[in-house]
C-alpha cells in the first residue's frame, strides 16, 4: 500500500469523482483508476460503488478513508519535521488568503519567498468557510482572515490588527474630490466587490443592512488585483481596505461614514496538527512588517 494510492483514494472518495480527483493529481482519469484499483486488488475488497451518474464508498471505503487520512497525515507531519531540521531549505508552505488580507501579507510574501528561497510556497484565494474547511482538512498550513461565523472547533487563532473598509475608485472619478462618503452618496454608483470575502464581513454586513435593494452591484469577482484592474478603467467603485491600492496611482480610498468601526484580522492554525517552522517564520515576518504599518495607517484615518 502506497502512500500516493492512499492520497488518490482519499481525494476521490472526498470528491466522489474520479476526473475531478485525477485533475488535482495532475492524472488522467484512467490512470487514477488504475491506481485505486491496484489499492482495491491488495486490499481484497472494493472501495467504491461506480454508476453512469454517482461514485459512492463502499463499507469498506468509509473504514479506509477515516485510516488513510489519519496515515497521510502522519506522513506529513513527519515530512514538515524533517524539512524543518533542514532548516528552512525546503519543504512546502501552504497558506490561505481572504481577498482583503492580501495588501496585508503581500510584503511579507516577498521578503519571505526572497530570505527562503527553498521553500516551495502556496497560495489559495477563497471564502472564509472554504479556507477554513481546507484547515481542517490539513490542505493548508495556516489562514489569514477575519473572524469565521460558523463553529471553531479544531481551530485554533490568533488576533494580528485591525483595518478599514474605504470606497476605492479611480482619480478621475465625480466622487473622487471628497474626503468622506457616505451610504447616500455611493448606494446609486456601480459597485464590483470581492466575491464570497468582503460582503460576507460583519462590517459591510451592517453597511448593505441599511438598505440592501438600492445597491447596485454590478460586478463580484474573487481577485482584488481584478477588481482594482476594472476600477482603473472604469467609474465603477469597490468597497476594499485602504491598503489593497498600493503601488495604484491612479486609484483612491474614500473613508465611509458607516464603516468608521475598525475590523479585526487573525491568522488560523488546525489545532491537531504540528505547526510548521515556515508558518512559524511567515507568522513572525508579518508580525514584524505588516502590523506595524497598519497601525500607523489606522491611526491615520
Amino acid at each position: 500500500m502506497e502512500a500516493r494510492q492512499l492520497r488518490y483514494f482519499v481525494t476521490t472518495a472526498e470528491t466522489l469523482s474520479f476526473s475531478e480527483a485525477g485533475r488535482r493529481h495532475y492524472l488522467s482519469q484512467s490512470a487514477l483508476s488504475q491506481q485505486i484499483k491496484a489499492l482495491e486488488n491488495e486490499i481484497g475488497s472494493p472501495l467504491f460503488i461506480r454508476t453512469t451518474h454517482n461514485v459512492v464508498l463502499t463499507e469498506s471505503g468509509k473504514h479506509l478513508l477515516k485510516y488513510a487520512r489519519v496515515a497521510l497525515q502522519a506522513l506529513d507531519e513527519c515530512a514538515a519535521r524533517m524539512n524543518d531540521i533542514k532548516g528552512l531549505h525546503c519543504g512546502e508552505l501552504k497558506i490561505g488568503l481572504t481577498a482583503s488580507q492580501e495588501p496585508f501579507i503581500r510584503e511579507t510574501g516577498i521578503e519571505f519567498l526572497k530570505a527562503y528561497k527553498g521553500v516551495k510556497t502556496s497560495v489559495c484565494y477563497s471564502t472564509i468557510d472554504n479556507l477554513m474547511q481546507k484547515l481542517r482538512a490539513h490542505e493548508l498550513d495556516m489562514v489569514f482572515s477575519v473572524m469565521p461565523s460558523g463553529n471553531m472547533d479544531g481551530i485554533d487563532y490568533e488576533y494580528l490588527l485591525e483595518y478599514k473598509l474605504s470606497a476605492i475608485m479611480r482619480t478621475c472619478h465625480p466622487l473622487a474630490n471628497r474626503s468622506k462618503l457616505s451610504f447616500s452618496d455611493i448606494r446609486e454608483q456601480r459597485l464590483v466587490l470581492p466575491e464570497g470575502d468582503v460582503k460576507e464581513r460583519n462590517g459591510l454586513e451592517r453597511f448593505i443592512g441599511i438598505d440592501t435593494g438600492k445597491l447596485d452591484v454590478a460586478v463580484t469577482i474573487n481577485d482584488v488585483n481584478a477588481i482594482l484592474n476594472l476600477l482603473q478603467e472604469t467609474d465603477m467603485i469597490s468597497i476594499l481596505t485602504a491598503q489593497s491600492i498600493i503601488s495604484r496611482p491612479f486609484l483612491k480610498a474614500i473613508e465611509i461614514e458607516e464603516l468608521s468601526e475598525p475590523i479585526k484580522s487573525y491568522v488560523f492554525f488546525a489545532s491537531d496538527t504540528y505547526r510548521k517552522l515556515a508558518a512559524e517564520q511567515m507568522l513572525q515576518m508579518f508580525k514584524e512588517t505588516a502590523i506595524p504599518k497598519a497601525k500607523m495607517l489606522l491611526s491615520l484615518s
